[in-house]
């Protein structure tokens, strides 16, 4: 049985209550999608009974009206059936079906994206053919829409989810133009996303009164301006968040909240206890009020989807052990090394070397250590993320800590070894009893190990850089040059298209579902006039699918001041540096042969002064400040004398 079947009998089992409200959208939204598939069918038609070349103008043309009707259910596609998402606007891309794991298939794209990149190919010859096959398909990923639509329709809590993703899309993705590269028509098709929203919206006017009419004034002022955008580069998207995408989030939650829709804020009858807890399968937070929120993001959804026994909510008492096992080396198999020797926190948590340094053996210190492949990145925003290490290799922090614990160039121990020394701290037997009291009986287990570990790397904040503040409007000023550099990789440098913001990392938008990988052509060495590609597999190593040879997590840029030198093998020792093998294309733009690369390969024709600017910007993202927490004191260990000397943080 496919997904799309198992999720219409679960709407229908679960029986969700319709409103006359929630009616009125679905209706709506019917009738957008039964225009989408008129216009994609009427065009396919028409090329099926014509006769020689259309014009390409207008071809692109005719792009343009039906990518501006998509933008009308996108909605509906994003959040309500967003397994149909690769029918209707899948980027342009061959994909590695993850959801496959036991063998690799590969998925071809289709729709909107793929669409734009026919007509507009750089011969001016699109194939008719393929336009029409694309078309066809088109046609009927809409009926599979508007007959999901009507065997299950939506109730008023999952319409108001997919606005409220609408409006993080547009801000997120339309103002980069992610989905239209090759026309740079995003900023006008946003427009066009934000007024179906305003007709979205009429459909709850009689339920909440005092909002719909600021909610509709707000959405008509947003999309005036990207209406009305003609120059793609100079579009001022700082000053547009700032003034409109984050005020326009914030009515959403506030209308959401008038009709007493989600587990949000003080509204009567919701507990304390619920009002911790995220709105099931949200990654965004029923309180967020704009994407700049601190609490946007709800760090307890991407610990979902784990084993119970291994995940415990947060409460200080498993902060403050994880706080000290992460800085005591009696974790590693010498009693040298703590997770803070590589994550150090002057650092943002990441590591300042090109790679790791390897366990030196316990055979002396007259052994010269090993070198691991890869650096340490930031564990900073480690919490936001969907997948751990550069290959993607696990899903959880929970995951991450069991692979260093048993990894012969991190910790290289087990388990029980980490145990047997810990039960030996009367101390630690103590803190374990207070943070797990379920446990109590044999606090010290593998779980409860791995969970306070997690809750102290989920509790780093963040989301204090002097462009986040500027965002939320607590500071009126910002740097000039940052300004410039915001614009820059949000628009004309492209970074915004796989940086995503707020956590400007690989984990994409609205859902945040999702930690992309991306296949770059690092090269080998910082070496400017022989560098050669680095030959690190990557995600290859751990899926050997050909699509992800060289792929690597995209991490965020968060904090990236702290965190040099850069890359998966650290062979970019400045953020210049990193910035210039953008512009250039990448490996394939060096010269390297990169077939799988996912990167353009062309130049950006950034100035100096642009390239600057983006170094700037990314300086300004430095949190202000960073939370770099000191060794604590380490416990003693009675019964154990030769653990009396383990330095506090571990060696670095």
């Amino acid at each position: 049985m496919n997904y799309i079947a198992l999720t219409l009998i679960a709407a229908c089992l679960a029986g969700a209550a319709s409103s006359p409200s929630a009616d009125k959208a679905n209706a709506w939204m019917l009738g957008e999608v039964g225009a989408f598939r008129q216009r994609a069918d009427v065009w396919r038609r028409s090329l099926a009974a014509g006769s020689g070349a259309f014009p390409t103008i207008r071809l692109r043309a005719e792009l343009d009206t039906l990518r501006r009707a998509y933008k009308r259910i996108e909605p509906a596609v994003e959040t309500l059936h967003p397994e149909c998402l690769e029918l209707f606007n899948a980027p342009p891309v061959d994909r590695v079906d993850e959801d496959e794991p036991f063998k690799i298939e590969i998925e071809h794209p289709q729709g909107l994206q793929v669409l734009e990149e026919e007509i507009y190919r750089e011969d001016a010859s699109p194939d008719r053919a393929r336009v029409a096959l694309l078309l066809a398909q088109l046609c009927g990923a809409a009926d599979e829409l508007a007959s999901q639509l009507r065997f299950a329709p939506p109730d008023d809590a999952r319409w108001w989810e997919a606005a409220e993703n609408e409006v993080i899309r547009i801000m997120a993705m339309g103002l980069t133009g992610f989905d239209t590269p090759a026309s740079g028509k995003g900023l006008l098709e946003s427009g066009a996303a934000l007024r179906s929203l305003g007709d979205f919206a009429a459909c709850y006017r009689g339920r909440i009164p005092s909002h719909s009419a600021g909610l509709a004034k707000l959405i008509l002022a947003a999309s005036r301006p990207l209406e009305a955008a003609t120059d793609f580069d100079g579009f001022d998207r700082l000053e547009y968040l700032r003034s409109y995408g984050n005020p326009l989030h914030a009515a959403f939650t506030d209308a959401r909240r008038a009709l007493g829709l989600g587990r949000v804020g003080s509204l009567p009858g919701v507990t304390r206890a619920d009002r911790a807890q995220p709105i099931p399968g949200r990654a965004v937070s029923a309180r967020a009020r704009g994407l700049f929120d601190p609490a946007f993001l709800d760090r307890e959804f991407f610990a979902l989807d784990y084993d119970g026994l291994h995940r415990e909510t947060p409460t200080a008492a498993g902060v403050g052990l994880g706080k000290r096992l992460f800085f005591d080396p009696i974790l590693s198999g010498d009693n040298r090394r703590a997770c803070a020797s590589c994550h150090r926190p002057g650092n943002a948590y990441a590591e300042p070397l090109e790679r790791s340094a390897g366990f030196r053996s316990p055979d002396g210190d007259s052994l010269p250590r090993t070198t691991g492949d890869r650096n340490a990145p930031s564990l900073v925003y480690a919490a936001y993320q969907r997948a751990q290490f550069w290959d993607l290799r696990a899903t959880l922090l929970e995951d991450q800590i069991g692979h260093v614990v048993n990894g012969r160039q991190e910790f290289n121990t087990t388990f029980a070894g980490i145990q047997a020394k810990v039960r030996a701290v009367p101390a630690y037997v103590r803190a374990f009893a207070k943070a797990f009291p379920r446990a109590a009986a044999d606090p010290v287990t593998d779980a409860t190990l791995v969970s306070a570990l997690a809750q102290y790397v989920r509790s780093l904040p963040g989301w204090n850089s002097p462009v986040d503040r500027y965002l939320r409007g607590e500071r009126n000023t910002l740097d000039p040059a940052a300004k410039r550099g915001f614009n820059l990789f949000m628009g004309k440098a492209g970074c915004g298209t796989c940086h995503f913001p707020p956590a400007f990392s690989g984990t994409v938008p609205p859902l945040y579902r999702e930690t992309e990988a991306e296949v770059l052509g690092v090269p080998a060495s910082a070496d400017t006039l022989a560098p050669g590609l680095d030959t690190d597999p990557g995600r290859y190593r751990v899926r050997p699918a050909a699509l992800w040879r060289g792929a690597f997590k995209t991490p965020t840029v968060r904090n990236a001041a702290l965190t040099a030198p850069y890359m998966h093998n650290g062979q970019l020792p400045t953020l210049e540096s990193v910035v210039r093998f953008y512009a250039v294309g990448g490996g394939a733009g060096m010269g390297f042969k990169v077939p799988n690369q996912t990167l353009p390969s062309d130049s950006l024709r950034l100035s100096s002064s642009e390239r600057g600017d983006l170094v700037a910007f990314l300086k300004a993202l430095t949190d202000d400040p960073l939370k770099a927490d000191a060794p604590p004191p380490l416990p003693p260990v009675p019964q154990r004398p030769e653990l009396a000397s383990r330095p506090p943080g571990g060696e670095y």
